[in-house]
């Protein structure tokens, strides 16, 4: 399910939020517990050399807020999703933050100027390249296990993206004060999977 409008989201510039309506046949069911949010996340520095993009979270860390509409009525509006996201991933056991982390391309840090040495962060991203991102839809839509039926109320979900500085690894030089990484990004070739049962 792809998204309506743009196909480029950025938060310093253009479109920031993105909607995606699920609808489908009067014979198809969907699958609540397998929708996912898929992204590309592109570094988009101009500086000379090449600075890293270092998010320090999964792909949830980008999106601010999440409202879902079934029907044309709000359902569920999360204001800080990605940071609900976090805790609920920090809580969760080691083989499924390590689950997530395969979802966005990462490994290990074991450098404490990143990150304490039990949290997992997605790798270094470099100038002008992309990463595709996957992440679970944090709500208590797609937690239950009943099957939506879209074709009697069509869902729309809509995310909002958080600062461009938020949740990313923005060190300083000691003595210039230059920065170290990157803090410029956008969101690319956004969709939603999901498993549909006829």
């Amino acid at each position: 399910y792809y998204p309506s409008g743009s196909s480029i989201y950025s938060p310093s510039s253009g479109q920031n939020v993105c909607k995606v309506n699920i609808t489908g046949a009067a014979n198809q069911w969907i699958n609540p517990q397998s929708l996912r949010l898929c992204f590309d996340l592109k570094n988009t520095t101009t500086a000379a050399t090449n600075l890293l993009l270092r998010p320090l979270v999964g792909a949830h860390g980008f999106w601010r807020r999440l409202d879902v509409r079934m029907g044309g009525v709000q359902v569920e509006s999360i204001s800080q999703m990605n940071r609900v996201q976090d805790m609920f991933l920090m809580l969760s056991s080691a083989p499924a933050r390590a689950k997530d982390l395969n979802m966005v391309g990462g490994g290990l840090i074991e450098d404490e100027t990143y990150t304490t040495l039990w949290r997992q962060i997605p790798d270094g991203l470099s100038k002008g390249r992309t990463r595709n991102m996957s992440m679970s839809i944090l709500s208590g839509l797609t937690a239950q296990s009943k099957f939506l039926w879209p074709n009697a109320a069509p869902i729309e979900f809509s995310f909002e993206l958080d600062d461009k500085d938020a949740n990313l690894h923005l060190p300083l030089h000691p003595t210039t004060d230059a920065p170290l990484t990157s803090d410029s990004w956008q969101i690319e070739n956004v969709y939603i999977t999901a498993d549909v049962i006829e």
